[in-house]
């Protein structure tokens, strides 16, 4: 259990925490020009378009897979976004 975590794996853990937190600093810029829904959709689009092609599609059904994205992902970012 007292395993010491590389220091690649740290920097690493360091880079991402900073993505993570400079987001919420980025959509408070953003939300001063653009809507907040109009910015949650630019989020998907920009995410979705490469992830089209690198992310295999999952084995449940169209409407189930959508439901889940609304529920989970759409909602979630608008009520951020609007909040």
């Amino acid at each position: 259990m007292s395993a010491a975590l590389p220091f690649r794996h740290l920097c690493l853990a360091l880079v991402v925490v900073s993505i993570w937190g400079a987001n919420f600093v980025a959509v408070k810029i953003a939300l001063m020009e653009l809507p907040p829904l109009l910015l949650c959709a630019l989020r998907f689009v920009v995410v979705v378009v490469p992830a089209i092609f690198f992310v295999p599609r999952p084995a449940v059904t169209l409407r189930q897979l959508l439901l889940y994205g609304l529920t989970m992902f759409a909602l979630q970012f608008a009520f951020l976004f609007t909040g």
